[in-house]
């Protein structure tokens, strides 16, 4: 009976396992080249082994630098980004996608630990999304997503938890995690993040999320001037925002009936995230400004 349960144990404590981020916590790194990397991570400019950490020896740190364009002969400021797997095009397998990993489950949220030091107003951002292969349309099919940014000085490392929004109900095959430093319209020298200590949180609240998605309907998408929000599933006093996708608020509107317009007229041209949040719910359509 004992090794029944110590097996039954094994196996339990193998599919957590097999379900965490990999070097969540960038203990690992590697040589590659002249430099190193944290293991089972990609990205782009100089990513950082840093003493200062949350927990354990290592964080990673991504700092806002120059580099020398060897074909131009120009000074350039990179902010770097660091993002999961391994930076692959064409058809995957499942599980091995673009800058992404093997992942099978449905969590709720994303938390971690960051620091940050913004200069001139600089912000960063982190993002996750969960996919799917579609074999019959060869193309990825989104789950779920979810981001998080913030544009002042951190000086200590602080808990974040960013809710994963889901429009399908369908298992992913792959989860995609990106940490940018900055924004590239916004990158100055000396902008520094730290990342440490990622973590996926698990319940059922994603289900939940998914059915009341569905019974909110946002149109017309794309739109241009006015954007109608309806809805019979909340209640008057829930707040509707409208982000931008570097995780900006731009609009906020209170819900005072089932059927209400929102005016986004002063909004530029793009791809937009509008949120609807109460203590059960965190529900985000996408919507395109003409």
């Amino acid at each position: 009976m004992k090794k029944i349960l110590v097996l039954v144990m094994l196996c339990i404590s193998m599919n957590v396992f097999s379900q965490n981020i990999p070097n969540a916590s960038f203990e690992n790194w590697v040589n590659n080249g002249p430099f190193l990397t944290p293991e089972a991570w990609a990205g782009n400019g100089s990513l950082i082994q840093s003493g200062f950490s949350h927990s354990g020896d290592f964080s990673i740190q991504l700092s806002v630098d120059t580099l020398t364009n060897m074909q131009t002969s120009t000074i350039d400021t990179i902010a770097p980004n660091a993002y999961t797997g391994a930076q692959t095009m064409g058809p995957p397998q499942p599980g091995a996608s673009v800058g992404g990993y093997a992942f099978t489950a449905s969590p709720d949220s994303l938390i971690g630990w960051v620091k940050y030091t913004s200069i001139e107003g600089d912000g960063f951002r982190i993002i996750v999304e969960l996919s799917r292969w579609d074999t019959v349309f060869a193309s990825r099919s989104i789950i779920a997503t979810a981001f998080y940014s913030d544009f002042v000085t951190i000086d200590d490392f602080t808990r974040f938890a960013i809710p994963l929004e889901y429009s399908s109900s369908e298992t992913p095959d792959t989860a995609f995690i990106q940490i940018e430093s900055a924004n590239m319209q916004s990158k100055h020298i000396g902008t520094t993040l730290w990342v440490d200590d990622l973590d996926f949180t698990f319940g059922n609240t994603a289900v939940n999320n998914i059915e009341m998605s569905k019974l909110v309907n946002v149109f017309p998408n794309p739109a241009h001037d006015i954007l109608t929000v309806e809805t019979n599933t909340l209640t008057n006093g829930d707040i509707i925002s409208v982000y931008n996708i570097q995780g900006q608020l731009l609009l906020q509107q209170s819900i005072l009936q089932s059927k209400m317009e929102i005016n986004i007229s002063m909004l530029s041209k793009g791809i937009y995230i509008l949120k609807i949040q109460n203590e059960e719910v965190n529900i985000a359509k996408r919507f395109i400004k003409e």
